[in-house]
């Protein structure tokens, strides 16, 4: 095989684990970014006699399992590689594929540059699942520069200590009255909910580009957009409320009840499911606004892509004056409100 070490060493791992679990066919789901991957994987289990079938679809976490995508194609097996396990029950057996990155040396370059943007000596240090094991490394880097790293026990969906979410950041919170400062090790993305529901400073490391920012400002600019995409809901008469067909975001319930609400408050609105919310999906539906009962981050990061406003539960809720306009709102019951 052409693959590296490690990548070896990462797919003997899963095609051992497959070998137990017998399957007859299997689909392998993975985000992008990790698709070369997954067809390497696909090629070692077809050298063996197991067939595979790669889904090319988009896969945002987690809560994106391919449930029906695999019942089409009469797969007895998904194998879900680069999240980590997000759902209590599953329609189609799934294998969770964590995909982590280990020593990766240019981490200390990027922690280097976080130093002065740090507050304080106490530094809550969360991750995304790709990096959960570089946690260590971290306390350990930052122990040179007398700060002390502190990590929150797994709760909510994590899966590990210090594992954060795009949606879930229960690991953060518990440690919120121990901590100065918070830093944030994958992504500007991840880095940005966490600050929407703290008062901490909230620092992302990207360690791939080398990037280490505080995010007080680009959660400012983004808390000014959602004002005023509420604002501009108020004035809409006819309402889009979506609900999305994803196992982990489908949220029927509350959009049957925001539809009793939206009635209630004078106004039009249709239930509508989707698959993924994009803007030329809904451009030709002659809506006025929409409710995302899907991943809250589309509303929170994609705002821009969509015409119209697209309105969290909370933020609906603000808009009919059931709810006052703070930060609480993107609480990490943002999505529930009820």
């Amino acid at each position: 095989m052409n693959y590296d070490s490690n990548e070896e060493n990462r797919i003997e791992k899963i095609i051992k684990k497959i070998k137990e679990i017998n399957p007859s066919k299997i689909l392998i789901q993975s985000p992008i970014g990790l698709k070369n991957f997954a067809i390497k994987v696909s090629d070692e289990l077809n050298k063996i006699g197991i067939p595979t079938i790669i889904s090319a679809n988009p896969c945002h976490g987690g809560c994106d399992v391919a449930f029906s995508e695999a019942k089409n194609i009469n797969a007895d097996l998904i194998l879900h590689i680069g999240h980590s396990k997000f759902l209590s029950k599953h329609e189609v057996c799934t294998l969770y594929y964590e995909y982590h990155y280990k020593n990766f040396k240019p981490l200390e370059d990027t922690l280097r540059k976080a130093i002065p943007l740090i507050n304080g000596k106490n530094v809550g240090i969360v991750a995304t699942i790709q990096w959960i094991e570089m946690l260590k490394e971290t306390i350990n880097f930052l122990e040179k520069y007398e700060i002390n790293g502190i990590i929150g026990k797994k709760c909510g969906l994590a899966q590990h200590n210090g594992q954060i979410i795009g949606c879930d950041y229960s690991t953060a919170k518990i440690i919120e009255k121990d901590i100065d400062s918070y830093i944030v090790i994958g992504s500007t993305f991840h880095a940005l909910g966490l600050k929407l529901i703290t008062e901490k400073s909230v620092i992302a490391i990207e360690p791939f580009i080398g990037k280490a920012i505080d995010i007080e400002d680009i959660a400012k600019k983004v808390l000014t957009q959602r004002y005023m995409k509420i604002q501009e809901f108020k004035k809409a008469k006819k309402i889009g409320i979506l609900i999305c067909l994803k196992p982990g975001q489908k949220n029927l319930k509350i959009a049957e009840k925001l539809k009793e609400i939206i009635e209630k408050n004078n106004k039009k609105s249709s239930l509508i499911t989707i698959n993924e919310i994009e803007n030329i999906h809904l451009e030709e539906m002659n809506f006025d606004a929409y409710i995302n009962t899907c991943c809250p981050r589309v509303s929170i990061d994609d705002q821009y892509m969509f015409k119209k406003p697209l309105l969290l539960p909370s933020e609906v809720l603000i808009a009919l004056n059931y709810l006052e306009w703070g930060k609480t709102i993107y609480s990490l019951n943002y999505l529930h409100p009820f």
